[in-house]
């Protein structure tokens, strides 16, 4: 899973937000123990300032933080 989100190409893959499993995702991430979701959160984070000007990118990086984020 980590190679999903911090591979060199992770942010020039193309993807159809649509088609994300959020659900899994989702299911997947509470079973990261905290301080890689910490990791995958803070890198989620970066990822959205990148790209914040492309709607599409913007939107798949905002659905990983709230997934990553610890409350």
């Amino acid at each position: 899973m980590v190679n999903l989100f911090l591979g060199n190409k992770a942010p020039a893959v193309a993807f159809n937000i649509r088609s994300t499993d959020w659900v899994t995702f989702t299911q997947a991430v509470h079973a990261i123990p905290t301080i890689k979701k910490r990791l995958i959160e803070d890198e989620a984070l970066y990822q959205l300032l990148d790209y914040f000007s492309d709607p599409k990118q913007k939107l798949f990086w905002e659905g990983v933080v709230s997934g990553c984020a610890i409350h």
